[in-house]
């Protein structure tokens, strides 16, 4: 009776052991994000979402987002995020960059109007706090960071509930095509969260910004009507070396195809 007994407190211990551990796996995770919040000015909606459809010569305006950082009651006392500059041109051709980001590099010269922290955000994560933050816009896949000097850091209440971190206006080349999937760099030394001894907030999950790059009919018409300087790759949209109707019907039948 004895070894009966002891053979099932293993067998117990094993199944709650498992119970525990698939209840801690659906804790929610401390995530960092890319989400889009504007193209070309206009808001994409009211909430930044992570994944959009737009045309060659686009301006996206994105976001970097942090929630659930509390799995074990952390206090969020600093961030720091960077692109990972590999991603720009992970489409089917051309690339997908921060506005200037190439002119810029070669001359050194920052280029905060297109990559900034904003501390009046309405979503900020330190919003009234007392904090010290930056953006590097020099260094290869710019950077951010915040980190609070006074106060009390914020909790998260693991709700999923996304505070904005950093702000990023990204520039479709005219020549892009495919579909992109703009990263943070998950690198510990780029990008990561700290807790109020600024210790590593671990583990983090990386959520990308997906950019599915479609032909704009409009642009097709100016090209097939050769009025303007419209580039081969924004007309030729059937990829069969020639401009035609069949460009129209191929870039419309595109917009109408699901995600």
């Amino acid at each position: 009776m004895k070894t009966a007994i002891q053979g099932l407190d293993s067998r117990l211990a094993v199944i709650f052991g498992i119970l525990t551990a698939s209840s801690l796996a659906q804790l929610p995770m401390p995530t960092m994000s890319l989400e889009a919040t504007a193209i070309n000015g206009q808001p994409v909606g009211d909430q930044p979402i992570s994944r959009i459809a737009a045309f060659a010569g686009d301006i996206i305006t994105a976001e970097v987002y942090v929630r659930d950082w509390s799995p074990n009651g952390e206090l969020l006392s600093g961030y720091q995020a960077a692109l990972l500059p590999s991603s720009f041109s992970s489409g089917k051709s051309g690339f997908i960059e921060p506005v200037q980001y190439e002119t810029l590099q070669k001359t050194g010269e920052e280029n905060l109007e297109n990559s900034y922290v904003d501390d009046d955000h309405p979503r900020y994560v330190h919003l009234d706090m007392k904090t010290l933050s930056l953006a590097d816009t020099r260094s290869e896949g710019y950077r951010w960071m915040s980190v609070t000097l006074q106060g009390k850091p914020p909790k998260s209440e693991q709700d999923g509930q996304r505070y904005y971190a950093a702000t990023i206006k990204f520039e479709v080349s005219p020549n892009a095509q495919g579909v992109f999937s703009l990263e943070l760099d998950s690198h510990p030394d780029f990008s990561g969260l700290r807790n109020a001894t600024a210790a590593p907030i671990n583990p983090v999950n990386f959520e990308a910004l997906t950019i599915k790059v479609l032909a704009d009919p409009a642009q097709v018409i100016k090209g097939l009507n050769r009025a303007g300087n419209v580039v081969d790759a924004q007309v030729d949209v059937n990829r069969d070396g020639e401009r035609n109707a069949r460009d129209l019907l191929h870039s419309v039948e595109a917009l109408n195809e699901p995600d």
